[in-house]
Parts: structure tokens; C-alpha cells; sequence
């Protein structure tokens, strides 16, 4: 009994911990479903981000159609500066800025993907047993899963702020071109 406890109260030292991974009681069963939970985190961190920048891509189409569209009718009409009303170009300039909101949405994802071929010729080189080998991961998979999530965090931020823009932009340019139209707004040209 006075040998356990001198142990646990070893193992509770700092000193002792400095150099021992948290999980280095855990039988290895525990630590491969950890490690493998860990993996299935990673990877679905990873799949939400691909679709967070696929909405973002879809967001950025719809944006250069509507600004595409503006043009053209505005090109279209014998007396375009009709329609240039305070509401249509706070549309344009709401559609203008959802679209490069969603550029930047979808451009600035590094995704941390895992283990890579770095990691594997470390582990071969440093003939590391099962059991150091799943706590490693598992302290690598905690950063990456952190770096990841912060990722994703910010893109959907990003995609939030894009289609915010688009859907003021939208209702401003239908708004001020309708208004323009009866007569009830006037140009500002």
C-alpha cells in the first residue's frame, strides 16, 4: 500500500509529468478508439470547411449574376440614370461586397489534413511502440482538430457576412429599381 501511494503521488508531480504523455496509463485498446475518434473529428472538421467553401462558391455565382444582370439592364435602357437611385447602388455595392466576401471565404483555408509522409518518416525512424505511437497522435490530432476548428469558425463567419450582404444587396436593388420605376424615388443623377 505505502508503495501505490508513493507512486500516485509521484505520477502527481510535475517533475514526473513534464516528460510523460497524459494519457500514459491508458491500455492501448483505449488509446487506437481515441485516436481513432480523433480521426473521425479531424475529418469531419474537414468536411464541414469543404462545404462551407461550396456554399461560398455558390454564394460568389449567385452574386456575379445578379451584378452581371445589373449591368446589362442597366446598359440595356435607354435612360439608365433613372434607376440610379440611393437604394440601387447601395444594392451593387452590397452585392459587390458579398462577392468578395465569398472570394475570401473560399481562398483562405489551409486545412490541416493529418498524418503526412513527415509523420510516417518519423515513426519509422524512431521505432516508436504502438502505445507511443497512438499517444503522440492523439496530441497531434488535439492541435490539428484545434486549427481546424478555428478554421472553420472563420469561413463560417466569412459565408455569414457574404450572404447577409447578398440578401441587403438583393432586397436594396430590387427595392430601389421598383421605387425608381414608380417614380416614388428619385435619381440621383
Amino acid at each position: 500500500m505505502d508503495r501505490d501511494t508513493s507512486r500516485d503521488d509521484q505520477r502527481d508531480e510535475s517533475e514526473w509529468n513534464r516528460n510523460q504523455f497524459s494519457a500514459w496509463d491508458s491500455e492501448e485498446g483505449a488509446l487506437r478508439a481515441a485516436r481513432s475518434e480523433a480521426r473521425e473529428s479531424l475529418t469531419e472538421t474537414i468536411d464541414s470547411i469543404r462545404r462551407i467553401d461550396q456554399s461560398a462558391m455558390r454564394t460568389l455565382r449567385i452574386d456575379l449574376v445578379i451584378l452581371g444582370l445589373s449591368v446589362t439592364a442597366a446598359s440595356s435602357f435607354q435612360f439608365p440614370t433613372k434607376f440610379l437611385n440611393g437604394l440601387t447602388i447601395l444594392g451593387f455595392v452590397g452585392v459587390m461586397l458579398s462577392a468578395v466576401v465569398a472570394v475570401v471565404a473560399t481562398s483562405g483555408s489551409e486545412r490541416p489534413t493529418g498524418v503526412s509522409e513527415a509523420y510516417l518518416s518519423e515513426f519509422q525512424q524512431a521505432s516508436w511502440t504502438e502505445r507511443e505511437w497512438n499517444e503522440w497522435m492523439l496530441q497531434e490530432y488535439s492541435r490539428w482538430l484545434a486549427e481546424a476548428n478555428q478554421i472553420a469558425d472563420g469561413d463560417a463567419r466569412a459565408l455569414l457576412y457574404a450572404q447577409l450582404c447578398l440578401g441587403v444587396g438583393l432586397i436594396a436593388l430590387v427595392s430601389g429599381v421598383t421605387l425608381g420605376v414608380t417614380g416614388l424615388l428619385d435619381s440621383v443623377v
